[in-house]
This record gives structure tokens, sequence and C-alpha cells, in this order.
């Protein structure tokens, strides 16, 4: 292709939402890319080592955007049901946290209300946070937040799993005068 590259120098293809969630779409982006086959089960889909030595690129189902966004629309009602107090202690629990998922809370000019894998980040002016590029994405958030209301913010953080820097994107959403978001990595 015009990149110049090939399946075998890939690591991992990664797929996202919509209809990468079909097995079909995943069984032929497996054989496009020759990635490690796979197994169906009922209609789930069994990657990897477990069933059979890689050849390929693995493929990487773990990302979906929808389930960030889901968790911030629940995490947006029961702030407007139960009100900040209870909000905020739900959030901590681990039907608010799950997989790699989690809630943050800002308000809007970039004091961290909370941050449910960085406590210490309560109560920071994090306006100024840049990531590794430069990128003032605490600041983005809530610019895009108080202009369109909700929207996704592109930048790169520490994977708190992983302990590594990878790209993110969080979706976040205003409610009243503050930001809930949840972000997904993109390794």
């Amino acid at each position: 292709g015009d990149a110049k590259l090939e399946a075998k120098n890939l690591d991992q293809i990664i797929l996202v939402g919509g209809q990468t969630r079909m097995p079909l779409v995943r069984r032929l982006v497996s054989e496009w890319f020759g990635c490690a086959e796979f197994e169906e089960d009922r209609g789930g889909i069994r990657l990897g080592d477990d069933y059979h030595k890689a050849s390929g690129p693995q493929l990487n189902t773990s990302q979906n955007p929808d389930e960030a966004v889901a968790l911030v629309k629940k995490a947006v009602a029961v702030w407007k049901s139960d009100g900040k107090d209870k909000a905020l202690a739900a959030y901590l629990t681990p039907e608010f946290q799950p997989k790699d998922l989690f809630i943050f809370v800002e308000d809007m000019k970039g004091v961290m209300i909370q941050h449910a894998k960085k406590p210490p980040f309560a109560g920071k002016d994090l306006s100024q946070l840049k990531d590794s590029d430069g990128k003032l994405y605490v600041a983005e958030q809530i610019k895009l937040a108080g202009e369109k209301g909700q929207g996704w913010v592109e930048y790169k953080a520490s994977n708190p799993q992983t302990k590594k820097l990878e790209r993110k994107s969080s979706y976040v959403e205003r409610v009243d005068d503050i930001v809930i978001g949840a972000g997904i990595y993109k390794q």
C-alpha cells in the first residue's frame, strides 16, 4: 500500500466499534492481514495465543468507544438524579470502572473534582496540563464541553494498567457547571 507497510511488520490490528463487532468482519480482517487465527463460539470470538500460535498481528477488539459514551451517559444520569456527593461515591465503585474504563470529573475551570485512578489530582487546577506533544488536553475538554456540550478529545496519557504512555481518546459531557468524562486507550 501507500504506507509501504506489510502485515508481518504490524503488532496488532485495532478494531473499534461499529461493524467491527461482527464475527464475519473480524474473520475477514484476520485473513486479510494474516492475523493470529481465532475460533467463534456462539457468536463470541476467542483470540490470540490461548487457542492458537500467533502467525501475524493480533486482533485487538478491547477498545470500544460506545462503552465510554455509555458510561459517561450513565454517570451524568446518576449526577442528575442523586446529586454530586452520591454520584462521586458511585463513580469509585466497580459499576463505574468496567474493564479499563473509569470516570473523571472536572469543573469548567479545569479543576479536577475526582479522578478514579489518580486521587491526588482532586482539587488541582489541571487546565494547563499538557500531554507529551504539548497539547493542553484538559483545557480542550473544558472548551469542547462548554461550546458543544459533549464530544471527543484526543491526546497522550499514561495508561494506569500498562504504565506506558499511550494515545487516548476521552469522551466528555457537560452537566451543569462540570464535565464528566471517560477515555479509551488506543495503544
